[in-house]
């Protein structure tokens, strides 16, 4: 998994436009119990953005793996309203977890 870019609750393209998009909300429901993405296929070139919920109190965290979501040296954290992209072929790829239960994560990909 390469991470592309960590940025703050913006949005920067860095492929052509799309026809649309595919978004997902997901709900950590048990903190400390990391959760897979559904499967979702991504274009060759596109990437998928993972943004935390404004209204999160707590930390979300991101990983490649269901182990390193648990690691803090492994995982990418964001606070309420962050983002960060993934360069990955599949949103299955990405594991979330969080610092607290109830906090959402909004996974979004552009598609042909």
């Amino acid at each position: 998994m390469a991470i592309v870019s960590l940025f703050p609750s913006s949005v920067t393209a860095t492929t052509p436009s799309a026809a649309s998009f595919k978004a997902l909300l997901t709900t950590v429901t048990a903190f400390g119990t990391p959760q897979q993405l559904t499967a979702l296929v991504i274009p060759d070139g596109f990437t998928l953005s993972i943004t935390a919920d404004r209204a999160n109190t707590g930390l979300l965290y991101v990983a490649d793996s269901s182990a390193n979501a648990a690691l803090t040296t492994a995982r990418i954290e964001l606070k309420a309203g962050e983002s960060a992209a993934f360069a990955v072929t599949n949103r299955s790829a990405i594991w979330i977890d969080s610092s607290i239960a109830s906090q959402k994560a909004l996974a979004v990909v552009e598609s042909a």
